[in-house]
């Protein structure tokens, strides 16, 4: 069983990717900014092995407390409002920084962003300054 932490599992991609990896026997961490408004899951799941954690993709002292001693990390934030790129930007830099400090070495991270010819530009950028070298990033279109 693989244990991962999920951001943006608040919101509606999220939340179903919490659901699915508790159905194929995950243990899940929910990472969130406020654990209160966690949207509970079916009652066929009820009793699966999931931790809600307090995470803001924007704070790297929640986001290494989060990802530490999990396998892997699935980010779906999914900001709404004009400056989406800047917190998409500013959350990659964010995790590869604390996947990094912590030695996970495994990230999948889904966007909504409009689909752009420099799109691998934008997600090497998105963490500018960082190491990718243990990482082989991958962008499906």
């Amino acid at each position: 069983m693989s244990s991962l932490v999920v951001f943006g599992a608040n919101g509606a991609t999220g939340h179903v990717i919490v659901q699915e990896a508790l159905r194929a026997g995950h243990a899940v961490t929910a990472a969130v900014r406020d654990p209160d408004a966690f949207r509970a899951v079916p009652d066929e799941l009820r009793g699966a092995p999931l931790d809600v954690a307090r995470a803001d993709i924007r704070d790297i002292d929640t986001v290494r407390s989060a990802v530490a001693g999990h396998d892997a990390v699935i980010s779906a934030i999914g900001p709404s409002g004009r400056h989406a790129d800047k917190l998409y930007s500013e959350g990659a830099r964010t995790l590869v920084t604390a996947l990094l400090a912590v030695g996970v070495q495994r990230l999948v991270a889904l966007s909504s962003s409009i689909p752009r010819a420099d799109l691998a530009r934008f997600v090497v950028q998105a963490a500018e300054g960082d190491r990718w070298s243990h990482s082989r990033p991958t962008i499906v279109r």
